[in-house]
């Protein structure tokens, strides 16, 4: 695909869109993103955007620092919960779940 017909396609979509100030840049940075929003490793990203190297891959990742914060609340009350002896943290729900008894 030539760069042309991109950008015959593309400026009208983002005037339409009421975006005209977005470029393909902003595109592939949200797209890489994401990604690393949903779990990509910095070894995918890195093959998605075609770095040389994983250090150009900590501009897509500064996203995951939220993500990461979300993670590690969950697992903490995860752990609250099961300490307390109420449940135990069940993986394959994405919830605590299972139920403790006596002994266990």
């Amino acid at each position: 695909m030539s760069v042309r017909y991109l950008m015959d396609r593309y400026r009208p979509a983002r005037k339409a869109a009421g975006r005209p100030d977005l470029t393909i840049h902003h595109l592939r940075h949200t797209a890489l993103t994401m990604a690393g929003q949903h779990g990509a490793t910095a070894a995918e990203l890195q093959a998605r955007a075609g770095h040389a190297s994983q250090a150009a891959m900590a501009i897509y990742q500064h996203a995951t620092l939220d993500r990461d914060k979300r993670l590690a609340d969950a697992i903490g009350d995860s752990y609250t919960r099961w300490a307390g002896g109420r449940t135990s943290p069940d993986p394959a729900a994405g919830n605590p779940t299972l139920e403790l008894t006596a002994g266990s």
